[in-house]
């Protein structure tokens, strides 16, 4: 089935993927996961190359016809698991027995995570002992020293009490430009709120929804599909210094498990669903809103899904808003957005800052343009099409952001994962009309004349 819009001027044909590549997703993953390894997601040049030929695979994987061995993608996934159980983090981020029993755990749940390729029935396992392994890392590091884990801590408790993150400041944190700000949206505290309530640790919470993604993510396969699927969702779980990610108290395991339950909601036919872990998402940190274009062009989901779900975010910050509208502006508005270049920063403008030159914005706009352009036009209106889109625009603002690190790297990583198991899904979706199916399946001939 063809669809055609019409206007004035030349002639343009895009046809669209009936599925993105997953072996150059995998690709991508694994250069992401090896350029965030070194220096622990500070800047180096090979970490760069490296993050910037994961856009590329990205790019290719998304727009290109083109189908890499998936096996040999998945081979080289395995040894940056099986590099997990060598990279040790920093030492200043675990020491003392919990950090030694870790490091003793992280080796029979690599050895797990391996057998997952070809014994299904090891996912379960595998995930729970990469758990523990984490769990033991957070018991090593009471207290992180980054600032995220105090205003995180501190923000949480004081929803308890009342208080206004926006109005707080957090003494014991090290002096940072967030000793006295949050950066982020409320629901970010919010959804932290029961775990810290069970155990005084909002990073039990980040583990917690972290598993949650993987397990989410997991079920996405559903029966009858390849064995390798059981190990692909363990890379959400399983990538190098995954738990030096959760000591520093980094919040995209929370982003990746709403994602990831948005996709699984679609895919069973619970839209309604779907439309509230994407509302808590927008809710809780705001680059979630560049993926609004990219759900309401998903035909399963749709564009008043979308609204709905922009609607709903925008009730559930409301409160924070009329109780100060300046501090929540302040704080999560300006402060992002007058960030300065770091050069220590993994991204091109710390590149160019380093040899005195200034990148300027619309660079990263033209760039964010053309992964929307790819996304929009050559990916399939499915779940794979929908995260691997959503990975692309998230790992093109990384790379030509202002300030990207370690944890800003890992929302891309998992999204392409959920985009590989969900191509290879057996489940067809429910919730868009026969039409959008059929393109979904068969591919979308757009014929644009401008």
């Amino acid at each position: 089935m063809a669809k055609r819009v019409h206007a004035t001027g030349y002639r343009l044909n895009v046809s669209r993927l009936t599925s993105p590549d997953t072996g150059l997703l995998l690709l991508a993953w694994a250069a992401i996961a090896f350029a965030i390894s070194r220096k622990h997601g500070d800047y180096t040049p090979t970490a760069l190359v490296a993050v910037c030929c994961a856009l590329v695979l990205a790019f290719a994987a998304c727009a290109s016809t083109f189908r890499f061995p998936r096996g040999v993608a998945l081979v080289v996934c395995g040894a940056l698991v099986i590099d997990a159980v060598v990279q040790a983090g920093p030492t200043n981020h675990g020491h003392g027995t919990w950090y030694v029993l870790s490091r003793l755990a992280a080796v029979p749940a690599a050895g797990l995570a391996i057998m997952s390729l070809r014994w299904r029935r090891a996912f379960g396992p595998a995930l729970a002992l990469l758990a523990v392994t984490a769990l033991l890392r957070i018991l090593a590091t009471p207290t992180p020293p980054i600032d995220v884990h105090y205003l995180l801590t501190d923000s949480t408790r004081g929803l308890l009490h009342g208080v206004d993150m926006y109005r707080q400041s957090w003494p014991g944190a090290p002096a940072t430009q967030l000793h006295d700000a949050y950066p982020y949206l409320p629901w970010t505290s919010v959804l932290l709120l029961p775990a810290w309530l069970l155990t005084h640790e909002v990073r039990v919470g980040l583990l917690g929804a972290a598993v949650v993604a993987a397990y989410a993510t997991h079920r996405l396969a559903g029966p009858g599909t390849s064995v390798d699927t059981a190990f692909v969702p363990l890379l959400l779980i399983a990538y190098p210094l995954f738990p030096y990610q959760l000591q520093q108290s980094w919040t995209e395991p929370l982003l990746l498990a709403l994602l990831a339950g948005m996709v699984l909601a679609v895919q069973r036919g619970h839209p309604a669903y779907a439309m509230v872990a994407f509302a808590l998402a927008l809710a809780s940190k705001q680059h979630i809103a560049l993926l609004l274009p990219l759900a309401a062009c998903w035909p399963a989901f749709g564009w008043r899904r979308a609204l709905g779900a922009a609607g709903l975010a925008f009730a559930l910050v409301l409160p924070w808003l009329i109780a100060g509208p300046r501090d929540l502006w302040d704080d999560a508005v300006l402060l992002n957005v007058h960030y300065p270049v770091l050069r220590r920063g993994l991204d091109v403008a710390a590149f160019a800052d380093r040899h005195d030159l200034t990148l300027g914005f619309g660079v990263t706009v033209a760039v964010v343009a053309l992964a929307y352009a790819v996304a929009l036009l050559r990916l399939p209106g499915t779940a794979a099409g929908f995260a691997a889109g959503s990975g692309l625009v998230q790992l093109a603002l990384d790379v030509f952001n202002k300030q990207s690190f370690f944890n800003h790297y890992t929302l891309a990583m998992g999204l392409f994962v959920i985009a590989v198991v969900a191509a290879r899904s057996p489940t067809s979706e429910r919730g868009g009309s026969p039409e959008a199916g059929e393109a979904g399946e068969r591919g979308v001939l757009v014929d644009v004349t401008l």
